[in-house]
């Protein structure tokens, strides 16, 4: 089955929208893209794996491995020597560390290290991405992603009717603004709890999101710091 483009999740999540579409502007679509593709990753983590050269150091910089987040990809698995008959060679997690550098984070291997002429394989969890052309996200789960992306778009949603509200208009036009602020809310629930289901998510396991707030100083609706507006950058 063909991966969706990013044209197709953008319209099947202005279908889930429907009445609110228009309120969300085409820039609006790639922020809430981005914070579902979070959340979706954490749910089905996409695994890679890169061999990169030694140079007898045993130091590796953090931006050699394409597609590894800081806050995101944890511990990666690390095997030297890179075997070929079944035995993997994982490294015990005793014997290389993280080291913070003026020039960026990096590995380092305490033991055994390589040449030049030899590889080391580094496979880590990363974020599904959605491109113009392809993403990574599974084909089975489209609808159920579509619905994690209009869950952030419903909160988008809330909050400016609900900011809208607490700038003090007259008191008919809070009261309504108050009932789409609680209709959109709900809204959100309910497509996170249709999405997870979809996973095999109960609501006992379920991580609680975050509230509906009026900036990003917050944490994000997995319980974690947003990769695309970490607070260190705000």
């Amino acid at each position: 089955m063909a991966t969706k483009t990013k044209a197709q999740y953008i319209t099947q999540i202005q279908q889930l929208l429907r009445d609110g579409a228009e309120i969300i502007t085409t820039p609006n679509y790639t922020e809430i893209i981005e914070r579902a593709l979070e959340v979706y990753s954490r749910k089905r983590p996409r695994e890679i794996a890169l061999d990169l050269p030694g140079d007898g150091t045993g130091k590796f910089p953090i931006s050699d491995l394409t597609g590894y987040h800081e806050e995101f990809s944890g511990d990666p698995e690390i095997e030297f020597p890179i075997s070929d008959d079944g035995e993997e060679n994982i490294i015990d997690r005793r014997y290389w560390k993280f080291k913070r550098t003026p020039s960026g984070l990096e590995i380092r291997l305490l033991e055994n290290k390589p040449s030049a002429s030899e590889e080391v394989r580094f496979t880590f969890k990363t974020l599904h991405t959605i491109g113009d052309a392809s993403s990574t996200v599974l084909a089975t789960d489209f609808h159920a992603f579509c619905k994690l992306a209009a869950a952030e778009a419903f909160d988008d949603m809330s909050a400016h009717f609900k900011q809208t509200a607490e700038r003090g208009f007259m008191q008919a036009d809070v009261a309504g603004y108050q009932s789409k602020d609680d209709k959109y809310a709900q809204a959100a629930i309910k497509m996170r709890k249709l999405a997870n289901e979809h996973f095999g998510i109960s609501k006992e396991s379920e991580v609680q999101a975050a509230s509906v707030t009026k900036n990003w100083d917050t944490k994000n609706s997995a319980g974690g710091d947003r990769l695309t507006h970490p607070r260190r950058t705000r």
